[in-house]
């Protein structure tokens, strides 16, 4: 029997035509006007962010599980028309963002939308000073950073990948080539990188270059990646590592000596000045930066006031500690001498390179264990803190400092990674090892990140945005809990924190002294050494990080002090331990201005 009326498939079919036209409208929306949701406003934001940044998206891993590998055999346009692109993209999502009614949304939406506008309003007052910031530095520049992102994020899993990684080969040569053109724009405009960090920069290149095709650092990671792979056969393999070697001699190779010609060039007209204050306007500029580091505007002096209360205060509690330990030292003492003599007895046993290796990876493991059982303890939580630790090669381990971080993927399928400076921990007293790994790892940057990656429904962009003084506060803050709670119970490694919490509050002040006081990069080393008794490698690693970076060192302050006020205001509704912290970090990083806001988070 037939219930139905006869013009029913007529009905439906103009049903199934009207709901088209509306999923058509609904999308074209979505992409090229203001989406009716603002929480699909925050994910347009977040996938037009990606597709203009290839490299990204590989890192992220964000578009692979729908089956889009496109953006694996590009690599980030530089050029200056791009950054005009982008920055006029910024505009216009300030003014979309800014049109969503605030009176709708719901107190997390309002969240994102205070922490958004912060950033997108920060970009666009950064055009101020477009050409002050260095073109290029020895930290991140793109001599070091394009061999890194090949070798942590572009994985090789089939013949496609291994494609797609041989079209980044080819593209080095214009990644340079828009580097270069940033370096001659930003020249005409005095932001020259000074004198030694150039003289690193070159140094890097040299040892790139100075490598056999087989043995150099992009050729080793293509070739070891490709070997390890059964889905390609032995003939694809050694043709895909005939290609390689080509690409790496007639382009790769020229560019970066190309590269190092410009660094040269531009040698000649450096000098040893390492502070903004050299460039016109470059209080201002400096002003601007802390501002944006620190997401408060909190006085210069107030900071350097803090910094120098808490030298005093950390200075005494080590002083206390090694007398408990059992060593004796002169009244008169400088603080240098005797973090130095107790740091001479605590060398690690190999003296064999690879010994040693062995003896910090088995190390790190039994530390791992430990971070994982404190976990529980502490915050009453497992979430995945597990990740990779290597070794940095030579072209990175001059200028690093004791450790490099590289982010895991969106999805983890890649894991995270914590490069070790071989070398470093060589001259440096073993108690440093554990210091590291709860800075980097547990409860520290790694553990922040693990928390807010878990969350489902924490817009995606908040789970990469970052913000100094949150993310550098947190770090302080972890070793505060690791000394308040035990964490490692050995009084050397205390010591150690310490030590390293010193090194923070010291480059505060000697940021602030570069780039407002004509501070010397001779005078910052030393102010710091006294302050820390650290060996001198690592006080010139982390001094130089205040050059290439102004105004970021100063941003631990107001972010430590700010997430101790808003756990301690949250400790009392604690129904089991850590539950504020945990609490605070699902959110991502947060501007201290928009943190002000909030007493607490459900």
């Amino acid at each position: 029997m037939d219930f139905l009326p006869k013009n029913t498939s007529i009905i439906f079919k103009r049903s199934i035509f009207a709901f088209g036209l509306l999923s058509i409208g609904w999308v074209i929306n979505l992409i090229w006007y203001k989406p009716f949701s603002i929480d699909h406003f925050f994910e347009k934001m977040f996938v037009q962010y990606s597709l203009r940044h290839p490299e990204f998206l590989t890192e992220t891993q964000f578009l692979e599980g729908f089956g889009f590998y496109a953006h694996n055999a590009s690599l980030n346009n530089i050029s200056s028309a791009k950054f005009a692109e982008d920055m006029e993209e910024v505009k216009k999502a300030f003014e979309l963002l800014r049109s969503y009614k605030r009176s709708k949304q719901t107190p997390q939406q309002l969240l994102t939308s205070d922490i958004l506008d912060y950033y997108l309003e920060k970009r666009i007052f950064s055009q101020q000073f477009p050409h002050y910031e260095f073109p290029i530095d020895h930290i991140n520049g793109v001599q070091v950073q394009l061999p890194l992102f090949l070798h942590q994020a572009h994985q090789i899993n089939n013949l496609r990948d291994a494609e797609n990684y041989l079209n980044r080969l080819a593209g080095i040569r214009t990644k340079i080539d828009q580097t270069i053109e940033d370096i001659m724009i930003k020249e005409i405009f005095e932001a020259v990188p000074p004198k030694f960090m150039l003289d690193c920069m070159i140094t890097q290149i040299d040892l790139f270059l100075s490598d056999s095709i087989q043995n150099n650092f992009i050729y080793k990671d293509f070739t070891n990646k490709i070997s390890e792979n059964e889905a390609l056969t032995p003939d694809a393999k050694n043709e895909l590592l005939y290609e390689a070697k080509v690409e790496i001699e007639e382009n790769v190779y020229r560019a970066f000596h190309d590269l190092k010609i410009k660094l040269e060039v531009l040698k000649d007209n450096a000098n040893k000045d390492v502070g903004v204050w050299k460039n016109s306007d470059g209080d201002t500029y400096y002003y601007n930066q802390t501002g944006e580091h620190m997401t408060l505007d909190t006085p210069l002096f107030i900071i350097q006031d803090w910094a120098t209360e808490e030298i005093n205060l950390l200075q005494d509690e080590a002083k206390q500690l090694i007398t408990e330990s059992g060593y004796s030292f002169h009244p008169d003492s400088s603080f240098c001498h005797i973090m130095k003599k107790v740091g001479a007895n605590f060398k690690f046993k190999a003296k064999n390179k690879e010994k040693l290796k062995k003896e910090i990876l088995s190390k790190f493991e039994d530390l791992n264990l430990v971070f994982q059982k404190k976990q529980k303890q502490l915050f009453e939580s497992q979430f995945d803190i597990s990740c990779q630790v290597e070794f940095m090669d030579r072209i990175f381990e001059k200028f690093w400092g004791l450790s490099y971080y590289y982010p895991g993927s969106l999805t983890d399928k890649r894991k995270a990674t914590l490069f070790l400076n071989l070398e470093l921990f060589r001259e440096s007293p073993s108690y440093l090892l554990p210091v590291i790994g709860i800075i980097e790892i547990f409860p520290g940057y790694h553990f922040q990140r693990s928390i807010s990656n878990a969350q489902e429904d924490l817009p995606k962009f908040r789970k990469f945005m970052e913000f100094s003084s949150f993310k550098e506060g947190w770090q302080n803050y972890a070793m505060d809990l690791a000394l308040k709670n035990d964490l490692v119970e050995d009084p050397m490694v205390q010591l150690g924190l310490i030590q390293w919490k010193l090194l923070y509050a010291a480059k505060a002040i000697i940021d602030i002294d570069i780039h407002t006081n004509q501070f010397t990069r001779e005078q910052a080393i030393g102010f710091v050494k006294q302050v820390t008794g650290l060996p001198t490698p690592i006080v010139k690693a982390e001094v130089d990080k205040c050059l290439a970076y102004p105004g970021k060192a100063p941003a631990f302050l107001p972010g430590k002090k700010r997430i101790q006020e808003f756990c301690l205001q949250n400790r009392e509704r604690e129904q089991h331990p850590g539950e504020a912290e945990i609490a605070l970090l699902k959110q991502g990083n947060i501007p201290l201005r928009i943190l002000d806001k909030y007493q607490s988070f459900k």
